[in-house]
């Protein structure tokens, strides 16, 4: 409520940007609906506008706050690319923050795990990549109730804040006995602030290296020198497959550190194989290791109303009014569309895994497969791969703020 009263104020200034009120409802507790419509009544009384959104279905009966946060990111991000909006705000304060960093250190995370939350966040979502910001991280909680108090605005308290059930609610409830030890919020804040130094430098160094030793196929998979990969140390390894895997995937976040590591001792002990982790495809051969998208899980990406949008984090693809009139259609190629390819005898590349042209974008109709641009390119038809936002430093880029 805080941010959304100080975006209320802004939107009131001079060339000020467009704001639009997001709610999501997991349909965890009957009440919500209620509080939805409450938020709704005050961004109609702030002149904002609400909109309301859903989560196919409730989070797991485990894990459910991490399980709800990938839901609600996926939606809103969803949103926000089909509405073209230029950045999600939202209103992780500094508490917050220190939270994040003592349950990051509980679970043994490394660099980027104590990083925290960025100021500005480049988030990779099944959707596309969203800019997400975090205006009030460095804000102490109590000034922003202070301000809401001032203003005379009410605000909800959500009763999952208090059920111990939560990991993060029973460390909230410790948090005053690591301040008496010394660890207070300020220490916390700044191991977060010098981590983010430090991947700064590490992500710096895994973008050279890719550069050097790694290139994306004309046909939407990545390459990686096999060799050079293998003479990597384990942790610049597991940091270049996570980033990678998260981009290709969509997966708000990073593949699990001993999973990742499994797959590194896979690469390093076998002459030649494949693996999956997290919606991609490994494969590997003596000299080269191919990473591209998982046929199941590509999920849903079938476009049939007239757009230009990046497909599948890989290929800018366009579909237009006339040829969505005619039925025609973008999807993936698919075993069948291959299949059919093959038999009217198009020149297909031989060194290519079929698992990698199965998950290329092709144009359809009821009759089948009309063009592969990725494939043959065509007059008509645009699926070529985004090169701006495939590049390796665009797929890093976490923190816009100058300061890691």
């Amino acid at each position: 409520m805080a941010l959304l009263l100080l975006a209320s104020r802004a939107a009131k200034l001079k060339q000020a940007p467009r704001f639009s009120v997001l709610s999501v409802d997991h349909g965890l507790r009957p009440e919500a609906g209620d509080e939805v419509k409450q938020v709704a009544a005050w961004c109609k009384a702030l002149g904002l506008a609400h909109i309301s959104l859903k989560t196919p279905e409730p989070p797991y009966a485990t894990r459910v706050q991490e399980a709800a946060r990938q839901q609600r990111y996926q939606a809103m991000a969803a949103w926000c690319q089909k509405h073209k909006a230029a950045a999600l705000l939202v209103a992780h304060h500094r508490e917050d923050q220190a939270e994040t960093v003592v349950m990051r250190l509980l679970h043994g995370s490394g660099v980027n795990g104590l990083a925290g939350m960025s100021r500005l966040q480049r988030l990779h979502t099944k959707a596309g990549a969203v800019e997400v910001m975090r205006p009030l991280i460095d804000v102490p909680r109590a000034a922003l109730r202070a301000m809401l108090e001032k203003a005379g605005q009410a605000w909800i308290e959500d009763p999952s804040n208090e059920d111990t059930k939560y990991e993060r609610v029973r460390l909230r409830q410790q948090m005053p006995h690591l301040q008496a030890h010394n660890l207070a919020t300020e220490q916390l804040v700044a191991v977060a602030n010098h981590m983010r130094q430090a991947r700064a430098v590490f992500d710096a160094q895994a973008v050279a290296w890719l550069q050097a030793q790694a290139g994306w196929s004309d046909y939407g998979y990545i390459e990686i020198c096999r060799q050079p990969f293998l003479a990597l140390g384990e942790a610049m390894q597991k940091r270049i497959l996570a980033a990678l895997i998260s981009y290709l995937g969509g997966q708000i976040y990073a593949p699990k550190r001993l999973r990742l590591a499994r797959l590194c001792a896979r690469v390093a002990d076998a002459p030649s194989g494949a693996a999956t982790l997290a919606g991609c495809l490994m494969r590997w051969r003596r000299d080269t290791l191919m990473l591209g998208r998982e046929a199941a899980g590509l999920g849903e990406q079938k476009l049939s109303q007239p757009t230009r949008q990046l497909w599948d984090q890989r290929f800018d693809v366009a579909l237009s009014r006339q040829q969505a009139q005619q039925g025609v259609y973008i999807d993936a190629l698919g075993r069948d569309g291959l299949a059919q390819l093959k038999a009217d005898k198009w020149p297909l590349p031989k060194h290519v895994p079929a698992a990698y042209l199965h998950v290329l974008p092709a144009f359809f109709n009821a009759d089948g497969v009309l063009a592969c641009a990725a494939l043959a390119p065509r007059k008509g038809f645009r699926a070529a791969r985004d090169e701006n936002k495939t590049a390796f430093a665009a797929i890093f880029a976490r923190d816009n703020t100058g300061k890691a």
